[in-house]
């Protein structure tokens, strides 16, 4: 029927889920963290503490000391595949945004590729997404990571042998009022600065741990004190899921003091959760820091076929940036007119300073 009336067309509304990543940003790629191959291997020499030792006599020989020991390490990222599929039909609905006359005049080709980098651009949002949940399970879970399948189920595992003592349970619940975190977070920095001979220099707070501690009242003593320059407490929001609270003093160190209130759809139970643990507590060095190293790397994706050069306008079959590898594939079933698209790609991220980083649980359960 058709329409006798005026109506006007206003702009359109788009509920946008930016996802901007915050844990995954400690670890770095460099091109050569880029490879073609099924795994890779990283080579790892261990230092130690000891004191050159004298000798009583000018003649003597002096000791012999036992060469650098090292030791390999092989890793196998997992594969994220991730696609879509357009067929004819798609190309006939109005395009979102634009009224159905002004879509009428629109090139199909042209609207193909608008469906196709809208497809691209949420598969991108949920790899990125994927490599905070690594992220978040090495600095949380003991460096122990578990990926799911689209059906829920676990389906890649990779320990990387982290010491239990990085990510210890406080004794006294921060909620209690006689406990005391600056005691905690003093001993653990301790701890994984002498393992790992890093600084830790930011302090990761989840939701229920940063109430807790600031609402602890030897805490808020301590930044009634004006003789003393506890810190500068200067809350910002560096984007819409992480805000830095300001420079803290803790013990004899400062540490910069982050909120981060991040969240994805766990893809067991589909529920909300957030990257960090209500009741935890991340302990990370700054990046790239003295004996500090945590690294992506991608093993890219082999292809015989890639992409129909047909089709090679609309999606580059390889995309190798600076600090990331895609692989794109863009092909059709000519007797069902469909074009399929999939994006593939194998990302790890590796703590390679395994002693550099912990997390403290500050809410036993009991």
């Amino acid at each position: 029927m058709a329409i006798d009336k005026r109506t006007a067309f206003l702009m359109a509304y788009i509920e946008r889920e930016f996802f901007i990543p915050f844990l995954s940003t400690f670890f770095t790629t460099t091109p050569s963290d880029i490879v073609n191959a099924e795994s890779v291997i990283i080579e790892i020499q261990r230092n130690t503490r000891k004191i050159a030792p004298v000798i009583s006599d000018l003649t003597a020989r002096g000791s012999i000391i036992k060469k650098s020991i090292y030791t390999q390490k092989e890793f196998k990222p997992p594969v994220v595949s991730l696609g879509s599929v357009f067929t004819a039909g798609d190309l006939i609905e109005k395009v979102f945004g634009m009224t159905q006359y002004d879509s009428a005049g629109l090139d199909y080709l042209a609207q193909l590729q608008i469906k196709i980098m809208e497809t691209m651009a949420e598969i991108e949002s949920q790899i990125m997404r994927s490599i905070e949940f690594q992220s978040s399970q090495i600095f949380q879970n003991k460096a122990i990571v578990v990926l799911y399948d689209d059906k829920g189920q676990p389906a890649y595992e990779i320990d990387f042998k982290a010491k239990d003592e990085h990510f210890p349970v406080v004794d006294v619940n921060w909620s209690d009022e006689t406990s005391d975190p600056d005691i905690d977070i003093a001993n653990l920095s301790k701890v994984i600065t002498k393992n790992g001979r890093a600084r830790i220099r930011n302090l990761v707070f989840g939701e229920n741990a940063y109430n807790e501690y600031f609402r602890n009242t030897k805490i808020q003593d301590k930044l009634n004190i004006r003789r003393i320059v506890s810190g500068e407490l200067d809350p910002r929001e560096v984007n819409p899921d992480v805000n830095y609270i300001g420079n803290y003093l803790i013990g004899n160190r400062r540490y910069n003091i982050w909120q981060y209130e991040g969240e994805y759809e766990h893809p067991e139970t589909k529920e909300l959760t957030p990257f960090v643990d209500p009741d935890k507590v991340i302990f990370l060095p700054d990046a790239g820091a003295m004996n500090v190293d945590f690294r992506r790397i991608f093993c890219t994706v082999p292809s015989i076929t890639g992409t129909d050069p047909r089709f090679s306008e609309l999606i580059p079959m390889r995309m190798n940036l600076d600090n990331r590898s895609y692989l794109a594939r863009v092909w059709e079933e000519k007797g069902a007119d469909t074009l399929n698209m999939e994006l593939k790609t194998r990302p790890l991220d590796i703590p390679v300073s395994i002693d550099s980083f912990g997390c403290l649980t500050t809410n036993s359960g009991e």
